[in-house]
């Protein structure tokens, strides 16, 4: 039996060649000795070319052209070849409908390094210098001289006892007391190996506003401040998990050196993250069990709860990301990937990369360590959807 990501490949050459440009009727052809699919320069009502017989497709596959290429790939274990195709084309349509938005970032900022480390390595320097970088934050943001002035931020702070409010119209500041140590050494331990330069949101920030054009004029503000972005920022806006979610993540220089968190959201998404986490309750229970058995599988019916809460979480934000946008900018955004499940998903959390597999526990690797991940939650809202070539990357690195 030839394998199966063979079948997928040609179902997929196939799907590419039944989707022609708006408004032209493409002619293709299958080779059945072969199995490959190609485009023929041939127009409907030419001569015939001699060999392999030329269909004129206009954007639909027939019965008998699934049967060609399942007959071109010989035996098929069993799977739904007929299901294999429509959902290939399904995807590809949209995919087709809806191009990638445009990142709010600019060239130089999208090349910047992928990884920065503090100024210092111990606990003790990382919280001295977050301590000055603490106050360098507030002016920046807060006290009538930063953001505030320009945008007119409604701050909220948390070391206050208060609770943001993301129904108030206009853009809202949120600021936290510095990451506890007692939190920050289990995060430099489990995601950095113990190397507390690693360690970036010690001093954390984060800015929501009600549309996707209200995150573009607070990344030019932030500009015309004079903010220093440390490395290549993570734009979930452009590229989003898999489950719909989008957001922001800056790491931000402070004039002493230290290294700070500076999250962008929008208030629709934020307010749909508590209903995606009821959503995953059931899941919950899941991770739990495992982690008590102490089994890295999943079985087969909780894969099926899985998908089932994913599901459910992308229609979740999709509904969100669209009450965020204009009617003029929607469809120009790149959507959740929908769908066919994928075998393997790639993710980078914490600069680690993270491999997902089918009926699996997501596995991190921690300076080439591999370590169960049994919260499905957490990857997909502070993890980030990356290819093959950059968990391969990252894989490399000591």
């Amino acid at each position: 039996m030839r394998e199966v990501d063979i079948i997928a490949r040609e179902l997929v050459r196939l799907a590419k060649k039944v989707l022609p440009p708006e408004g032209n009727r493409k002619t293709w052809k299958i080779i059945n000795d072969s199995g490959s699919v190609s485009y023929s320069p041939t127009k409907p009502g030419d001569a015939e070319e001699s060999g392999p017989k030329m269909k004129d497709m206009g954007g639909e596959a027939t019965p008998q052209d699934i049967n060609d290429i399942k007959n071109s790939i010989g035996d098929t274990g069993g799977i739904d070849i007929n299901k294999m195709i429509k959902d290939e084309i399904a995807k590809l349509r949209q995919t087709q409908s809806k191009p990638q938005q445009e990142s709010v970032f600019s060239e130089k900022e999208k090349n910047l390094p992928d990884t920065v480390s503090q100024p210092v390595k111990t606990e003790k320097e990382v919280y001295e210098s977050a301590k000055e970088a603490q106050e360098q934050m507030l002016d920046l943001l807060d006290r009538g001289k930063g953001l505030e002035k320009t945008l007119g931020l409604k701050h909220f702070d948390i070391s206050k006892g208060e609770e943001p409010d993301y129904d108030v119209e206009g853009p809202v500041l949120i600021t936290a007391p510095m990451k506890g140590k007692e939190r920050a050494t289990e995060k430099v331990e489990s995601d950095y190996g113990g190397d507390w330069s690693q360690l970036q949101d010690v001093v954390r920030a984060s800015v929501a506003v009600d549309s996707f054009d209200d995150v573009k004029n607070v990344m030019n503000e932030l500009r015309k401040s004079g903010i220093k972005v440390a490395k290549k920022p993570t734009d979930r806006f452009a590229n989003p998990t898999n489950v719909g979610y989008r957001d922001i993540k800056l790491n931000v220089q402070y004039p002493n050196g230290h290294i700070g968190e500076l999250q962008l959201h929008m208030k629709p998404i934020i307010k749909a993250k508590a209903t995606a986490h009821k959503d995953y309750e059931v899941v919950r229970s899941i991770e739990a069990k495992a982690k008590k058995e102490n089994r890295d599988t999943l079985t087969p019916e909780e894969q099926k709860t899985v998908d089932e809460a994913n599901q459910k979480m992308k229609a979740t934000y999709e509904k969100a990301w669209e009450e965020g946008l204009s009617k003029k900018k929607a469809a120009s955004m790149k959507t959740a990937k929908t769908g066919k499940e994928e075998k393997v998903e790639y993710h980078e959390y914490e600069g680690n990369p993270v491999i997902v597999e089918r009926n699996k526990f997501p596995v991190m690797f921690v300076k080439g360590k591999p370590q169960v991940f049994r919260d499905f939650f957490k990857l997909h809202h502070d993890g980030n959807p990356i290819d093959k070539k950059r968990y391969d990357e990252l894989s490399k690195r000591k």
